[in-house]
């Protein structure tokens, strides 16, 4: 058997099957056309809203408001540098009592 003569029966129903070539072309032609379709009912929508449409005054008041209540970046940075700086120098000073507590012990078990 020759191999190109293998497939010779075939050929020409894969072209024309829905799982073919044609078939493809068709569902992405129809997917198109439903996007087109779509596409253009959004923009006729959105065309006609004119003076009619949506008041975003209020939807950007309601942000500027929340965005006035947030503090800038560099008053929280200087809050909790404070917080911060406070308890290192609370944790350097327990740590020093804890480290001299531990030699006295030390000391207290070398002389039993």
């Amino acid at each position: 058997m020759i191999p190109d003569e293998k497939h010779s029966e075939g050929a020409g129903t894969q072209i024309m099957s829905d799982g073919g070539i044609l078939g493809r072309l068709k569902r992405r032609k129809v997917a198109l056309s439903l996007g087109l379709v779509g596409i253009i009912s959004l923009v006729s929508s959105v065309s006609a809203a004119g003076e009619n449409g949506v008041n975003w005054t209020e939807i950007s008041d309601l942000i500027a408001g929340a965005a006035g209540i947030m503090p800038s970046v560099g008053v929280l940075i200087a809050a909790v540098a404070g917080i911060l700086i406070t308890l290192m120098i609370i944790g350097f000073v327990t740590g020093i009592f804890g480290a001299i507590i531990d030699t006295l012990r030390d000391i207290t078990r070398f002389f039993r």
